[in-house]
């Protein structure tokens, strides 16, 4: 593999860098979705503890065009709805498929998609129950 990797769109370079960095620290929507598996959340998803904490530590999502992107093995699911130094937000547990070494769970918050990669051995029971979904605030890409 190479050390540091373009990614274009439309003729256009949108990052170079490590694959690492491109994955983990995207600088656009496009890069976030092209690399790997990604969840894009409108900030209106979010309790407003949430929003208030982010507001402090993100100012540029004060701008209604801002997403959270958030890689979907970074989430947990808990019925702790609040979480020091976490981002969390309520979601319906639509559907669980076992693949190989990980449980793909489909959520559904308000209108939007959300999924959730959890490691096999963590059981999931919850089908059709709302949950908590919540995710380190320095995992959490604002784009």
């Amino acid at each position: 593999m190479s050390d540091r990797i373009a990614v274009m769109n439309q003729g256009r370079i949108e990052q170079i860098d490590t694959p690492q960095q491109i994955y983990n620290h995207p600088d656009t929507l496009f890069v976030a979705n092209f690399i790997g598996e990604t969840n894009v959340i409108d900030v209106d998803l979010l309790n407003s503890n949430n929003k208030e904490d982010l507001l402090k530590e993100f100012s540029q999502i004060v701008k209604s065009d801002k997403k959270l992107v958030i890689r979907p093995e970074h989430l947990n699911l808990t019925s702790n709805s609040f979480l020091p130094n976490r981002i969390s937000f309520e979601a319906k547990v639509k559907n669980v498929h076992f693949v190989g070494s990980k449980r793909v769970v489909e959520c559904v918050s308000g209108s939007q998609e959300i999924i959730v990669n959890l490691p096999d051995e963590e059981l999931l029971d919850h089908l059709d129950e709302t949950l908590c979904l919540s995710v380190r605030k320095d995992l959490v890409r604002i784009l």
